[in-house]
């Protein structure tokens, strides 16, 4: 599994890919360029919602299991 920092690069690096085909679509050119652009903001999100998931994991995972209350 990457790091998360080599995970955060990842999104990082799809986002600056997309910033031609966001260039084209402001300059009007909505058609394959907004699909581009839309696909490349989806895969980003899915990735940081992996990453967000994978972070709340580990901390979990640091955390000392809590001791069960007795029953009264």
């Amino acid at each position: 599994m990457a790091t998360f920092v080599e995970q955060i690069d990842a999104v990082i690096a799809n986002l600056n890919a997309a910033k031609e085909d966001a260039s084209k679509f402001d300059g009007g050119k909505t058609g394959v360029p907004g699909t581009r652009l839309r696909k490349a903001a989806t895969e980003s999100q899915k990735a940081l919602a992996a990453l967000k998931k994978s972070v709340g994991d580990a901390r979990n995972a640091a955390k000392p299991a809590k001791a069960a209350k007795p029953v009264a």
